[in-house]
């Protein structure tokens, strides 16, 4: 068991200035390559969370933006159809206006028009009446003449 634990302590003592070298090895690494690596990547991870954060805050501010010209689209196109209906509605009521006027004239055409004929229809009465006086009173001097003759 000696001879086991005498190999032993000769391994470890070869393999000390292994160690030694391994461990300031490993100092050295850490110190000039781990912790400014480090460093770049926590640097990096920042800078990438902050393009991220900055990139999520101007997409909230550009969706934002985008339903508000939404909103503003919508209330714009409520106004047109108001201003439609509003339109659609005057040009209705003018047409139904002039429909009511050009209505009132024909209805005054009309009365105008059945005067003028009752007027004529009367003249003519009265000249037909004036002629059959004439034309009975001639029948009738006719008919005396012949008696007489």
């Amino acid at each position: 068991m000696e001879a086991v634990l005498d190999a032993l302590a000769q391994l470890i003592i070869r393999a000390l200035p292994t160690l030694v070298l391994l461990a300031a090895l490993h100092l050295f690494l850490k110190q000039l390559l781990y912790r400014p690596l480090d460093r770049t990547l926590a640097e990096r991870y920042r800078r990438t969370e902050g393009a991220r954060d900055e990139a999520r805050q101007l997409l909230a501010l550009a969706d934002e933006r985008a339903r508000q010209c939404e909103m503003k689209l919508e209330a714009a196109r409520q106004e047109l159809e108001i201003q439609r209906e509003q339109l659609r509605r005057r040009w209705h009521q003018q047409q139904a206006e002039a429909l009511a006027e050009a209505h009132r004239r024909m209805h005054q055409r009309i009365v105008e028009a059945k005067q003028a004929i009752e007027a004529e229809q009367a003249a003519a009465i009265r000249s037909l009446e004036a002629r059959s006086d004439a034309l009975a009173e001639a029948i009738v001097e006719q008919l005396l003449l012949r008696r007489t003759a």
